[in-house]
């Protein structure tokens, strides 16, 4: 297996291998494209209705505008994020009517996660949806470098896909249904922006209040944007639903939970999953059916079961082990629902009754069908698990007892381990081997690598099969540093080795850009070191001179592995990371491998690349990494096959490069705005004389990979800038300063100077078309003469440092010296004419 090969000389120095060429690469799809499909989309054409049938629709006042874009007040303790996000929302994406639900005392908490806000905003049209949605997922990722998740955003590619659909089905139907749910009018997007930094003020949760709800307590504040249309707005009331969920939670019942007597009419509310959690995406139905693989969570609350404050319940063990189940009456009513006994088990385990609980479930299991045939045991493993994980993490070491092998030393273990079959489910390995995680996790240093290894043996042995995500878990329990220095043994990464090949024996596809990509991920982490780099190490050519720092010998390998490995393109998604991945540890070799990938594949590099790449190299501080990166990436912005535009956040991107550069910058080009013609004509002329910026062959040899002195380089990069800079000596000023005296000295008295005359031949300010057509095929000429008098074959994959730059060197001379004068002549004329364009 290739994975496991990465792992298997670990002993064996990381550096020095040959770089080979890239295999995986994401492609961007057209920005222009996507926003024809979404104009198409609100622009599609409703069914002719006769007059006489057309019913206006009832007009709403028009609302004022400050109004509709106020602000909602920060609740108490706010974390600071929250305040810029709102000011995104409602500013820069122009989303109305925000309003923002405070969750973190809903207890048990949503399935979105604990410590939740939650905030509404109506977006003005399907479009506006899809695109505010994009753009605050990549300023969340550009700004905050977090991970958001967008549930119902239709992506670019997909966009594209259903409307080609939608019109051949129209096509071939004679008609289309405009009321028929397309899946393209989602009219709803949920955006969840992840765990974000709490307050620096906000008071801890005291360690003996009791905890029960979905996953484990994080200090971590969650926030989710509810992103819809006014007609999905008004229709959902998703305010109005968390609201009353909300008053329902905080309220204190002081009736015993099977009285029935006192209480008003009972009202039985079913809340579908979809309207609690948003549009039914991915991440989201992963929420909703994570634990749905051992017992379906239903979300409906009933008046008849009300909640019990966990405050004023919490007694001692004696004084609870009364606490009311469910009566019998329950089961015959029919009231009883799963949700009622998951909160009468989490209360009675944190009370300390696991004999009873356990007990009860036997006895109940009869009667429930979710719980017959022995699924009661997984299902109270389960809620022993969210039970240890909700704990502090002190009080969970103790809970965990001496180690992996100790089941009795405590009523939590020994409970776990007496509610387990004698040949445990799928399910019951499964909670298992988290509750193995989470000890590792939390530094328990009796759940070791070791044991991780003997129980992965019994797995085996077990013939159950784990899912893919569990494995890498186990995976980075393994290789995590348990301290701050911390030395892995090699019998750890012979265990971790044992994952990866029990994943494969399994079937598990290895080789997906996930997998690749959190195995790196994990790697980085094993190896936590930022080391900065050597003060005397100040980059080469490959690295445009940023300093790079070695890799690990298992992540070399692994970044080795994704280079050659021949599977389906990496995702932008999947780049971002590596690329943020790279730059955080200072491995700029790999960090460039990565950028290169996408030409070396003859794939468009997508502008979020682009911003994304700029900002990592800002990022960096170094004004020489900055100066050759603009130099160098700049000019292929404009050879994609989708060309990308410097504007928005690949302007932004670019501007902080700038600053790197010269802080100065920004303010002479804003006070001075009558210097950009210029600019424009020094470019074009330039330009215009490079052989292959006037030739289409291959995108002018951008495709054309050769190597310049050992560098791996395209041929158009060659003739930019290689070559002119190994021939000039560098790419500073005064290196330019000096090459423009020498060619200024052989044009007045030099080798020149009897042919610089009739370089301005036909140069005519009236018809700038002719002049630089004339210009661009005189250049043209050099492609077969000299670019390439063999062919592409002749130059593909050679090193062409030797006879070939000696044989360049002459064209590059003379082109550079006639765009030169030619440049100053045209400037002269300009100014005699009093002209201001070209």
């Amino acid at each position: 297996m290739a994975i496991s090969r990465v792992f298997q000389s670990i002993h064996r120095s990381g550096g020095g291998e040959t770089l080979l060429p890239w295999r995986p690469i994401a492609q961007e799809e057209d920005r222009n494209v996507e926003d024809k499909d979404l104009k198409s989309l609100d622009s599609e054409e409703a069914p002719v209705v006769p007059w006489y049938l057309q019913v206006e629709s009832p007009r709403k006042a028009p609302r004022v505008l400050s109004e509709r874009q106020k602000l909602p007040e920060l609740p108490e303790s706010p974390p600071p994020i929250l305040q810029p996000l709102l000011q995104q929302l409602s500013v820069d994406l122009g989303l109305d009517d925000l309003s923002l639900i405070d969750l973190r005392k809903l207890d048990p908490p949503p399935a979105l996660g604990a410590n939740l806000l939650m905030l509404f905003g109506t977006t003005r049209s399907e479009k506006h949806l899809h695109v505010s949605a994009d753009r605050l997922c990549r300023w969340l990722r550009s700004t905050y470098k977090l991970r958001p998740d967008a549930d119902g955003l239709l992506g670019r590619n997909e966009l594209k896909l259903k409307l080609r659909r939608k019109s051949r089905r129209a096509k071939l139907l004679g008609a289309s249904d405009e009321n028929s749910d397309d899946g393209i009018r989602t009219g709803w997007v949920c955006v969840d922006v992840g765990i974000v930094e709490s307050p620096a003020e906000s008071a801890e949760v005291e360690l003996d209040q009791k905890f029960v709800g979905f996953g484990r307590r994080t200090d971590g504040i969650r926030i989710v944007v509810q992103m819809l249309t006014e007609e999905k707005r008004e229709e959902l009331e998703l305010e109005k639903l968390w609201g009353g969920i909300l008053r329902r939670a905080t309220q204190q019942v002081a009736e015993d939970v099977d009285d029935h007597t006192n209480l008003d009419t009972p009202q039985h509310t079913t809340v579908t999953p979809s309207q609690i959690l948003g549009p039914t995406g991915p991440a989201i139905r992963r929420q909703i059916n994570e634990y749905a693989a051992t017992l379906p969570q239903l979300r409906g609350f009933h008046t008849s079961t009300r909640r019990m404050s966990i405050e004023s319940e919490v007694h001692t063990s004696s004084e609870t082990s009364s606490y009311p189940f469910p009566s019998n009456s329950a089961y015959v009513s029919g009231d009883l629902d799963i949700h009622g006994i998951q909160k009468s088990v989490l209360f009675a385990i944190s009370s300390g009754n696991f004999d009873q609980v356990r007990i009860y479930l036997q006895q109940a299991s009869s009667r429930i069908p979710q719980l017959n045939n022995e699924q009661w045991r997984p299902f109270l493993l389960e809620q022993l698990r969210f039970y240890l994980e909700s704990l502090p993490k002190d009080l969970a070491v103790r809970h965990l007892g001496h180690g992996w092998t100790d089941r009795t030393s405590t009523a939590f273990l020994e409970s776990f381990y007496d509610t387990l079959s004698s040949i445990p489910s799928q399910s019951e390995w499964e909670t298992r081997i988290k509750l193995f995680c989470y000890a590792s996790e939390i530094d328990h240093h009796g759940y070791s690598a070791t044991g991780m290894y003997e129980l992965l043996n019994e797995l085996r042995h077990s013939g159950v099969a784990l899912p893919a995500g569990l494995y890498l878990r186990i995976f980075h329990a393994i290789l995590r540093p348990k301290s701050p220095g911390f030395k892995h043994n090699p019998r750890d990464f012979r265990s971790a080795l044992k994952v990866l090949q029990t994943m494969n024996s399994q079937g598990i596809n290895m080789m997906t850009e996930k997998i690749l990509v959190t195995l790196q991920e994990i790697l980085a982490e094993v190896n936590p070191d930022k080391r900065s780099p050597d003060p005397r190490n100040t980059g080469t050519e490959e690295t445009f001179d940023c300093p790079d720092v070695p890799m690990s010998p298992p992540q070399f390998r692994l970044h080795l592995l994704m280079k050659v490995v021949d599977m389906p393109c990496f995702s932008d998604e999947a780049i971002m990371r590596l690329l943020d991945l790279y730059a955080q540890h200072n491995h700029w070799k790999a960090f460039w491998d990565v950028w290169r990938s996408a030409p070396q594949q003859g794939q468009p590099r997508s502008a979020a690349l682009y911003a994304f790449m700029f900002n990592c190299v800002a990022k960096t501080n170094n004004q020489k990494a900055c100066t050759k990166v603009l130099r160098s990436w700049i000019p292929d912005m404009d050879q994609e096959v989708i060309p990308v535009e410097v504007e928005g956040e690949v302007g932004e991107a670019i501007k902080a490069c700038l600053r790197v550069v010269d802080q100065y910058a920004e303010g002479e080009a804003m006070s001075n705005t009558e210097s950009v013609g210029e600019w424009f004509v020094i470019h074009f002329v330039g330009d215009i004389h490079q052989p292959l910026h006037n030739e289409a062959l291959d995108v002018g040899g951008n495709s054309i990979l050769v190597t310049f002195g050992g560098i791996p380089v395209n041929l158009h990069a060659l003739w930019d800038t290689n070559m002119p800079e190994k021939l000039v000596g560098g790419y500073s000023l005064a290196d330019a300063l000096t090459w423009a005296n020498i060619l200024t000295a052989a044009i007045q008295t030099g080798a020149y100077q009897y042919e610089a005359a009739s370089w301005l031949t036909g140069m005519a300010l009236a018809d700038p078309i002719t002049t630089s057509l004339s210009w661009a095929a005189e250049a043209n000429a050099y492609v077969c003469s000299t670019v390439l008098p063999d062919g592409v074959t002749a130059v593909q994959g050679k090193e062409l440092n030797g006879t070939y730059y000696e044989s360049a060197v002459p064209v590059i001379q003379l082109q550079i010296a006639r765009a030169g004068y030619r440049l100053a002549a045209w400037l002269d004329l300009i100014a005699q004419s009093g002209k201001t364009e070209l």
